[in-house]
């Protein structure tokens, strides 16, 4: 074990290399003089009610078995590139901050925060990439803003009663065979890009918030919303692409947008609601399209076409409604319309 008060390290280039590195309201400087290399090793690295920071270096890695911030600060800045490598990163009520980096690398086999906060600034030509075969964020908060690229990629993603905010970023990819939200709120905003890729996307509970945004494709061979909300707002392409997209007592809010595509094989309605409002361009094409005592509102504006496209329509006993005005047109195109206790409305339409 390291213990000490206080550690300032001023040289070009800064190793520490210990079974078990341990700050108990402790600080540990390391940069201030432009350093090139910072490299911290260990078995076992722990923060507890200590501040580690790390200022104008180009390098920084960290490398753990495991990492342990509780009560915490880990601060990182002006750097160009950070790579915590660890088997096991944890933040409990502790604070990792790293600011204008521009290629941040977290690597961990499991990465959790639990009442703890991940910030990331990045900007100009930066890179972020979260990738561990683990990540959950438990009453925790994330919040990344001003990066041009962010990519978390995990095997499980999940956020529950947790916080993940994501700004101001020019492409933002997140990748993961499990993607779930329960009672946590992921919100991404003023961003050109946004990929959700999942083999499993759902939401229980939660919100999932994307606000004017230029492209959006959720890609999910399943996509769950149950008692979830997703808002999409003030975006010009919205595309949903999954084998299954299921609402079950869920919403679904697209708004002042340009285009929208929901392309799944099965597409169900149960209890839930879609409204989409003021579109250019809305398709919906299943070969399953399916609504069960839901809702589905449509309110389009100017030169708008709206196009349904499934195999199979059927509405029992759900509500679809259609409001249009301008140039607009509207095309239910299947070989089979079903309405059982169901109401189909289109008015003020010019085509």
């Amino acid at each position: 074990d390291i213990g000490f008060d206080e550690f300032v390290f001023t040289g070009a280039d800064f190793l520490l290399k210990e079974d078990a590195l341990t700050l108990t309201e402790g600080t540990l400087v390391a940069g201030q003089s432009g350093a090139t290399t910072v490299s911290l090793t260990a078995d076992t690295f722990t923060l507890t009610e200590g501040t580690l920071s790390i200022t104008t270096a180009t390098i920084v890695t960290l490398v753990a078995d495991s990492f342990t911030l509780t009560d915490g600060t880990v601060s990182i800045g002006v750097s160009t590139k950070i790579s915590p490598i660890l088997d096991t990163f944890t933040l409990t009520d502790g604070t990792l901050l790293v600011q204008q980096a521009q290629d941040v690398t977290p690597v961990a086999d499991t990465f959790t925060l639990s009442d703890g906060t991940l910030v990331i600034r990045a900007e100009q030509e930066s890179r972020i990439t979260l990738i561990a075969d683990t990540f959950t964020l438990t009453d925790g908060t994330t919040s990344i803003t001003t990066g041009s690229r962010i990519t978390p990629v995990a095997d499980t993603f999940t956020l529950t009663d947790g916080t993940l905010s994501i700004s101001t970023a020019t492409a933002i990819t997140l990748i993961a065979d499990t993607f779930t939200l329960t009672d946590g709120t992921l919100t991404i905003d003023v961003t050109q890009d946004i990929n959700l890729i999942a083999d499993s996307l759902t939401l229980t509970d939660g919100t999932l918030v994307i606000d004017q945004e230029q492209d959006v494709f959720l890609v999910a061979d399943s996509f769950t919303i149950t008692d979830g909300a997703l808002l999409v707002q003030q975006d010009q392409n919205v595309t949903l692409t999954a084998d299954a997209l299921v609402i079950t007592d869920g919403t679904v809010s697209v708004t002042t947008g340009s285009r929208v595509t929901l392309t799944p094989d099965a597409f169900s309605l149960t209890d839930g609601a879609i409204t989409i409002s003021q579109e250019q361009d809305v398709f919906l094409l299943a070969d399953t399209f399916t609504l069960s005592e839901g809702t589905l509102n449509i309110f389009a504006e100017q030169e708008t076409t709206v196009d349904l496209v499934p195999d199979a329509l059927a509405i029992d006993p759900g509500i679809m409604s259609i409001k249009a005005s301008g140039n607009t047109s509207v095309g239910l195109i299947h070989p089979h319309l079903i309405l059982t206790a169901g109401a189909l409305t289109i008015y003020q339409d010019v085509n």
